[in-house]
């Protein structure tokens, strides 16, 4: 199954066309994807390279998408009232189970940002994912996703999707990370974690892991990106637990403001704030440790970091610094 067989635009890429087409043969012909039942948009496969390649967005072409939904419409949002499905369509403004070509398109800019002075500042990739191709949908497969989507949608969710649609296009983003898929929210599902775990080849170190994504925060720092921003109040972060991998990379990049140094100081301060929040609330879960325990060990963590890696030495950082020394003496 080659590209021109599929109801499939290119709109970048940064692989040659014959590894594309064996990429979408693969997906067909091959048995070997990993689909964790906690990610619907994604599914992945262990290279010979030690990579893992990942195919996001699938979902609309699969003969299953109907059945999936379904599935969302039954299932409750993290023990909410409302169903996966509701919350995509009323909440969130996604499509369900569809990857939107401009959420996809921020994703690439970021992340390609990010590798990019990888390579300039330390000479070596970030465990972040690296770009191969992003297609768009042709206008008869969109029109085919909404003949079988609208049937599973109340009034509220046709008139969201509709302006989604209307807007925005379908999109399927190729990606590689070394991080496999496995994701803290899986770890911490006392549900998911007994059917996922035996599938996830490593062993979950929380400490190690800890270090490893702090240690991502600071680099989206010291190359001038928020990860956690007012507008976003931490919603949909690359550093929620949602998006952090147990190897320690992070899954997601594309919510973050670029060029933080440029916003108002008010604005990066409290974004800076809400990143404290955020990431205290995970670090204290997952290490059992009190508020001010888990300060402290954040703190301390930094120091050693910037100790390690002297590049991570920047006004956002000594800023992000502070909010914890603060939190540490209390009020």
């Amino acid at each position: 199954m080659t590209i021109s067989h599929l109801p499939l635009t290119l709109v970048q890429h940064w692989s040659s066309p014959l590894i594309l087409d064996t990429v979408l043969d693969r997906l067909h012909s091959s048995s070997s994807w990993l689909r964790l039942p906690r990610h619907i948009r994604s599914r992945s496969f262990k290279q010979d390279s030690g990579y893992n390649l990942y195919v996001k967005g699938w979902e609309p072409l699969d003969k299953d998408y109907g059945r999936l939904l379904a599935s969302l419409a039954r299932r409750p949002y993290r023990g909410s009232e409302s169903s996966f499905l509701e919350h995509f369509s009323h909440k969130e403004q996604k499509v369900p189970a569809m990857l939107r070509l401009q959420e996809a398109e921020a994703e690439v800019a970021i992340a390609s940002y990010l590798q990019a002075q990888a390579h300039t500042i330390i000479g070596q990739p970030l465990d972040l994912p690296i770009p191969v191709a992003l297609f768009k949908l042709t206008s008869e497969a969109k029109q085919q996703l909404w003949q079988t989507l609208a049937p599973h949608l109340d009034p509220q969710g046709i008139s969201q999707c509709e302006e989604v649609l209307r807007v925005d296009e379908a999109a399927i983003y190729i990606y590689e990370q070394m991080s496999p898929a496995h994701r803290l929210e899986d770890y911490l599902s006392k549900a998911s974690w007994p059917v996922i775990g035996p599938t996830y080849e490593g062993h979950f170190d929380p400490s190690v892991a800890s270090k490893k994504w702090l240690y991502l925060f600071l680099f989206f720092l010291r190359t001038d990106v928020l990860a956690f921003h007012p507008d976003g109040a931490g919603f949909g972060s690359p550093f929620d637990v949602g998006n952090l991998c147990l190897s320690g990379g992070v899954a997601d990049v594309g919510t973050c403001l670029m060029n933080a140094g440029k916003a108002e100081p008010s604005y990066v301060r409290e974004g800076l704030e809400i990143a404290n929040e955020c990431l205290s609330a995970i670090f204290e879960k997952l290490h059992s440790m009190s508020k001010v325990e888990t300060a402290k060990y954040l703190l301390n963590l930094v120091d050693e970091l910037q100790t390690e890696n002297k590049y991570l030495c920047c006004g956002l950082i000594t800023e992000f610094r502070q909010t914890l020394v603060k939190q540490v003496k209390g009020p």
